[in-house]
Parts: structure tokens; sequence; C-alpha cells
């Protein structure tokens, strides 16, 4: 998406080109989306992708020389009254603040956007003539969850396998 300019980019260009694609205003209220830890001004030096914030992603991240963390669920989900550092939550952001990693999240913004999560597995499922399950308000194809038709018929077994 950035090609060669991320070597440049700014925490902030990053969470620009992730609001182009899926925008964090799509996310629900209820939701915790954006830059979670970090700072938007802070150079951008590599991006690694997860699905849910853990040390083994954080540690990842650090090895390959990547600053900026983008997780399908939040790091951050309710808001927080202290960080205890004997709690999971509490180390991540420990780690996380240590290491200078910016964590941002995108979650209901990434299931609801047509070519976000439920729309790229479905199509990976083979699934055709599809919409979303719910619709949104925001485009044609944008809504939580994915129905449409297989191509050919099979046994739901089959379909999970």
């Amino acid at each position: 998406m950035w090609g060669d300019s991320l070597k440049t980019t700014t925490v902030q260009g990053v969470l620009d080109g992730l609001n182009e694609f899926a925008p964090f205003s799509l996310a629900e209220e209820w939701d915790n989306v954006g830059l979670l830890v970090g700072h938007p001004d802070a150079e951008v030096s590599g991006v690694l992708i997860g699905l849910d914030p853990c040390l083994a992603l954080f540690a990842e991240a650090v090895a390959a020389g990547a600053n900026t963390v983008v997780t399908h669920h939040p790091l951050i989900f309710h808001p927080l009254k202290k960080i205890d550092l004997a709690t999971v939550e509490g180390r991540l952001i420990s780690f996380a603040i240590t290491n200078q990693l910016n964590i941002i999240g995108c979650h209901t913004n990434f299931d609801v956007v047509a070519g976000g999560v439920s729309h790229t597995l479905a199509k990976r499922l083979g699934v055709e003539n599809g919409g979303p399950l719910t619709r949104k308000e925001c485009a044609a194809e944008c809504g939580f969850g994915w129905v449409g038709e297989m191509a050919d018929s099979m046994p739901g077994a089959d379909f999970l396998q």
C-alpha cells in the first residue's frame, strides 16, 4: 500500500493509510481503534500485523526492527484505571513502551469495510454473489458478516474442512 515511502513514514502516515482503507469512524461506538500506544509523530521503521496483541507478536516486531504493530483486536479495550504489570495487558503495555513500539488497533472498522476481514474470508472460502449480513450506513458492501452462495454445493463438514 505504501511501498518505499514507508521508510520515511510516520505513525500518523500509517494511521492515515489505514483510515483511507477502513475509516476509524466506521468502528462501533463501544470499540477502541486507532493509536493505542505510541506517538503519531514517530518515524516508522517497519510494521508487523497480527490478529491479537501478544508478547510473541511484540517480540517478533522488535526482533525484525519494526516499531509499529497493527492488530485486529485492540490491546486496550476498556478504559484503564491502572497499568498493573501483574496482568497480561499491563505487561504488554510496559513491553510496548519500553521498546518504543507504536500499537494500532483496527477492529470493527476492519470487520465492516468492503475488502475487510469478513469480505476477505468469504472470498477465500469461495463465497460468490455475496454481501454483508448486516448492513452499515457507509457503502453498498459495508457491514458485519458476509453471506452469499457457494459455486458448488457441498456437505457442511467438507466446507468446514
